[in-house]
């Protein structure tokens, strides 16, 4: 499924086909979760204006993103270390795989 150039409503109809069967729960989880990618994406966005222009480079920031949350559930895992860090970066990464799309 390719939404690359689709309008906001084509969007908004794909997700609510998607959500069918899902129970409120899920759907609300589901909204968090991206809300909170976007939200981390415009952050970063705003604290790291520049984004490079060469793919390998821009791969390698969401890369560094996704080892950081590898980092961080070993520590949630083997050393007690907080979920939230988890999260955390997990967020980060979604949002560095949004601007990495993004700038394609």
């Amino acid at each position: 499924m390719t939404l690359v150039g689709g309008s906001t409503e084509n969007v908004k109809a794909v997700v609510l086909v998607q959500l069918e069967g899902r129970t409120e729960q899920e759907e609300k989880k589901i909204e968090s979760i991206f809300a909170d990618f976007l939200a981390e994406f415009f952050a970063a966005e705003k604290k790291h204006p520049k984004w490079p222009k060469d793919a390998v480079r821009a791969v390698s920031i969401l890369s560094e993103e996704a080892g950081e949350a590898v980092q961080a559930v070993n520590s949630y895992e083997d050393e007690g270390g907080a979920l939230e860090a988890v999260r955390h970066e997990i967020r980060q990464t979604g949002a560095m795989a949004i601007r990495s799309l993004l700038h394609m």
